[in-house]
């Protein structure tokens, strides 16, 4: 039997000949070799940045002729006018619209006192003053600044609206004096004062001529005028019944023999059954009316009763009472199961 082929022994290379790493990295392009250990020295060696700086807090603007012509003028006017001109156009404008400017303070407002309507909303102001002379401002709209306190407008006579909503004004003290009588809508939403219990209801009393407070419509039965309205509804209710109620008996009594002998032509037709139903019926116009007006009472009734709950007592107690009459009702010892009834 002959021997099995020899195999040629594989010549293994020894590992220093293997070529070094950075050889094999040469070829690829833009990419520089550092040891792992030199990158970590590298990143200790390295300051870190320092914190980028606060960016400064944004000046407040000063109001000028300028910037009120600016503002408060048409571009392609503006440029056709002499500078005597444009200063007497800015002098007589009756519409100043002054928002979101950055203004500090309302100096520089003196050579327009004759405007009507002053628009200065998203603004930096925190005191309200330089109206002295403007006698003929109606429309004041100061929302979204740093106001602190209501100062600088019981002497306007002609203003009808102010809006000072979204400023930081703590209370309002003795509000009869810091507005003037003719003022008939008053915004002091999202201000600490718009939380303080009774806020809305001393602003009603002293200021009877107002028509909206904060955003929000004033209804009859919110200065008290709850009852008068609610009997003079109950009756103009109650007069088309009562003359239906009155026609329908004087036309039954005609049909069975009046002892008059006359019928009252103001009630429904009694010939048939069918001639009252169509009368009274839901979908006549005077039932449909009536019903109307029954449920906006009610609404108003319900509306009210809400409001002098939130008014008396929080809405945290107000849970707080109902949970524990409802605690003492579901009580084994409590009879009828129902808070306020009492056991025999």
């Amino acid at each position: 039997m002959p021997p099995p082929p020899r195999v040629p022994p594989v010549k293994v290379a020894a590992e220093a000949d293997a070529p070094p790493l950075e050889d094999d990295l040469d070829g690829v392009p833009l990419r520089d070799f550092m040891p792992p250990a030199e990158v970590d020295a590298a990143a200790d060696a390295a300051e870190d940045p320092a914190p980028p700086e606060p960016a400064a807090p944004l000046r407040p603007r000063r109001l000028t002729m300028k910037l009120i012509g600016e503002q408060s003028l048409d571009d392609a006017d503006a440029a056709s006018l002499n500078a005597d001109e444009y200063a007497d156009r800015v002098l007589g404008l009756k519409r100043l619209r002054l928002g979101h400017l950055r203004l500090g303070a309302m100096d520089g407002l003196d050579p327009c006192n004759g405007a009507t309507h002053i628009y200065l909303q998203h603004n930096l102001i925190s005191e309200l003053d330089g109206l002295d002379f403007f006698t003929s401002l109606q429309f004041l709209v100061l929302s979204h600044n740093n106001l602190t306190e209501v100062a600088g407008v019981s002497h306007l006579a002609s203003l009808l609206h102010l809006d000072i909503a979204h400023n930081q004004i703590q209370a309002v003290v003795k509000p009869a004096t810091l507005f003037p009588p003719s003022l008939l809508h008053l915004n002091l939403a999202a201000n600490p004062c718009a939380a303080l219990r009774g806020h809305r209801r001393d602003l009603l009393a002293a200021l009877p001529t107002l028509k909206r407070l904060d955003d929000l419509a004033i209804l009859p039965w919110e200065r008290g005028e709850e009852e008068d309205e609610e009997t003079g509804g109950d009756t103009a209710e109650e007069q088309p019944a009562s003359a239906s109620s009155a026609g329908t008996r004087g036309g039954l009594s005609a049909t069975g023999g009046s002892s008059h002998g006359e019928s009252d032509t103001s009630g429904p037709p009694v010939d048939a059954a069918q001639g009252l139903y169509s009368f009274l019926r839901p979908g006549s116009e005077d039932a449909s009316g009536r019903i109307r007006s029954k449920l906006a009472q009610i609404r108003e009734r319900s509306r009210r009763r809400r409001a002098e709950v939130m008014e008396d007592t929080s809405v945290a107690d107000a849970i707080a009472r109902i949970a524990s009459e409802r605690e003492r009702a579901a009580r084994p010892g409590s009879r009828g199961g129902g808070p306020g009834r009492k056991g025999s």
